[in-house]
Order: structure tokens, then sequence, then C-alpha cells
């Protein structure tokens, strides 16, 4: 599997830690997990602090954390301080401290269960925060500004080609050089399209990956929600499809209908809203894990969604 995490020395890392800290930087350590964040671990005067790095090659990098955590950081929406953002050459970088806690998918499933009830509130509040009269849909910007006219033209441009210094590129290339199936793909497209007539235009603060390594959890409480780059103003249900699209044992489909139904929310063509929402997860992982040469992930999105479209009837 090839990797599309950028290459950061530790040399370079100790130079820029040394304009933002006084203190000896000890302890650093590369971080397992995530796809595109080439992550680190360090200490300085007896605290513990993240770095991360990312490429130049995406539509909202760390100024976009910056200001979701400057702005919507609350007691019931933990989102850790950004101490920095700049750049380190070709690549952003950011700084936060490190919270107390453990990834959600790294938990046991006695451990999850035990959880559930602070990442269903969280989640709740994440959709509940006030954010104002902002411009646009779908992903937005370092200054809150939507990048789409509405909800549904965020959903169909997973079909376009980008430009061609953006992160995708021209990634229609990949139909030809990777095992990207361009039959299915259009099948999962065409589905969602006959789907979209059923998804409000609601603007709502979406984290768009809400969950597994995204969530630190410490006796059954969320700690801190990380990672906010691709979150988006929409439907709210699409967070409930990302948790509900790679843990389907965890049945989070009834469990946030359940709740739903108790606090009276409106969950009108839900299951047709999520069905939606999941095929433009399969189709935008499907490409992922083409460009980034991932087999066994894409594998496992193809056969996810082809279970689910294969019995679900619009």
């Amino acid at each position: 599997m090839s990797t599309i995490k950028p290459d950061v020395d530790e040399h370079s890392i100790f130079h820029l830690l040394s304009y933002h800290f006084t203190g000896p930087v000890t302890d650093l350590r590369c971080v397992e997990g995530g796809h595109i964040a080439q992550t680190f671990f360090f200490i300085t005067d007896e605290k513990e602090y993240v770095i991360r790095f990312n490429a130049d090659n995406m539509d909202a990098n760390f100024e976009k954390e910056k200001y979701i955590a400057a702005k919507y950081n609350s007691s019931d929406v933990p989102i850790p301080e950004v101490i920095a953002i700049g750049r380190l050459h070709e690549l952003h970088y950011c700084i936060t401290p490190r919270i107390v806690g453990e990834h959600l998918d790294r938990l046991s499933p006695g451990e999850v269960s035990r959880s559930l009830p602070s990442v269903i509130e969280t989640l709740n509040a994440i959709h509940n925060t006030d954010i104002g009269q902002p411009e646009g849909y779908g992903l937005f910007d370092g200054q809150g500004r939507g990048f789409f006219p509405d909800w549904s033209s965020y959903l169909t441009f997973v079909k376009d080609e980008e430009r061609s210094d953006g992160f995708y590129g021209k990634w229609h290339s990949l139909f030809e050089t990777s095992f990207l199936d361009r039959q299915l793909f259009d099948r999962v497209f065409g589905k969602m399209e006959e789907l979209l007539i059923y998804c409000p235009d609601k603007r709502f603060l979406v984290h768009g990956g809400y969950g597994f390594g995204n969530l630190l959890i410490n006796d059954g409480r969320v700690t801190a929600v990380l990672d906010w780059i691709d979150s988006k103003y929409g439907d709210p249900l699409y967070d409930v499809a990302v948790l509900d699209y790679w843990d389907a044992g965890r049945g989070y489909k009834d469990i946030f209908r359940e709740d739903y139904i108790r606090r009276a929310v409106d969950i009108s063509n839900y299951d047709k809203r999520l069905l939606c929402y999941q095929c433009y997860i399969a189709l935008d992982s499907m490409r992922f894990f083409a460009k980034s040469d991932d087999h066994g992930s894409y594998r496992y999105t193809t056969d996810r969604i082809e279970g689910l479209i294969g019995n679900r009837l619009v």
C-alpha cells in the first residue's frame, strides 16, 4: 500500500518546535493511524503536545481547525486548543495539547458500549451548535465560508474532476490506472442521485468523520473531538451515516433513530437520507483508497455499499 501522508524528518521538527517552545523538546514519536496527516507526540515543559503535518493540496487545512477550535470549543463539544499553525516548507502544521483519553476505535466492545451515551450526547451538541448565518454548504474554509451553493451540489461534486493541484487532482485517470471500478462507481452515484430528493437543504455543523479515531474517550466520556478538516455545513444525518457505514455491527442507525424519536426530532425519510449519504461515503472512499493503493480498504468499501444498495429499495 502506498501512502499519501507527507514525509517529515525529525531534525526539521525539532528545529520548528524551538520557535514555539523555550524548553527542550523530548520524546518525539510518530503516531500510527489516520490517512492523511502525519502526526507526532512530544513533551516540553512537562506537558504533552501533538503536532500534525498536512500536504499543501487541500481546499481547507489547519487554519480551518483553528477557526473551529476558537469558535465552537465548549464543555459540550470539547475541541483541543490550537496553539500554533504555520508552514514548514511546503507542508502545513498544527500544534495542540495532547488530551487525556483513548481513541474510540481502540476501546473494547464493553468500553464502547459504556461510552455510547456520551458519544451520542456530544454529536447532538455538535449538531445543535449555533453557527450563525454562514454562506454556502458542504466543506468550508478557514473563515467559515462554504464552497457550494446548496447541499446537493456538494454531494454530486464527488463525481467531478478537480483542479490539477488539488488533493484528488485529475482523478478520473484512476479508472484506467488503478482498480477503481467505473461501472460500480457510476451505479452508486446513480443511486445517490435518486435519493437526493429526500435530503433537505439543512445547514447544521457536521463533523464529517465523527467517531472512531477522531474521538478521545476517558472513563466513558468524550474528552476531545479531533480532526475537523472534513467538517461541513449540511444535514446532521450525514454523521450518523458515517458511524453506521464503518461499523455496521454496532447498530448506530437504530440507536440514533431511537434517540431522535425520544427527543422528538424530525427524521423524515430517515433511511433514504442515510443511504444517500452512505452512497456518497462509498464514492469518496473508493477514489481515496484507489489513490492510496489500499486494496483491502477498497474491497471493504465496495462490499459494504453493494450490500446496502442491493438490499434497499428507493
